[in-house]
């Protein structure tokens, strides 16, 4: 099958791509903030520092950590660890109210890039 672009349309798919890297920057920056302030300090603020954005790349973005021991307080843990020490550490699910506290700020940055792109292309105005 060949599909062959016509009076611009090419163009109008590289302005969504554009919009849609622009939306993932957003969101992405919004996610990691909103991470960083659910994320408990502990005793060097270590693991809140951490927590860094992905850049948009092949339509994704997001915030991630690469401490050792965010899964730990995220998820909780109980029992011995490598070293034979007992834990009964309960989840602290901070990526979660991170990321549930970013939901409508993302929708809308897609919303407001998506239609912006989609509005100027055509010759659209609000």
């Amino acid at each position: 099958m060949k599909v062959i672009f016509e009076d611009g349309a090419q163009s109008v798919v590289v302005q969504i791509q554009k919009a849609r890297d622009r939306a993932l920057m957003r969101s992405a920056i919004v996610l990691q903030s909103n991470i960083k302030a659910e994320c408990p300090i502990g005793d060097t603020g270590n693991l809140r520092r951490s927590i860094t954005e992905i850049h948009p790349n092949d339509g994704d973005s997001g915030a991630y950590t690469n401490t050792v021991y965010a899964a730990r307080v995220n998820y909780g843990f109980k029992g011995a660890d490598i070293l034979g020490r007992i834990f009964h550490q309960e989840p602290n699910p901070f990526f979660e109210r991170g990321a549930e506290a970013s939901k409508r700020a993302i929708h809308n940055f897609f919303r407001e890039e998506l239609g912006q792109a989609i509005n100027v292309k055509m010759g659209m105005s609000k």
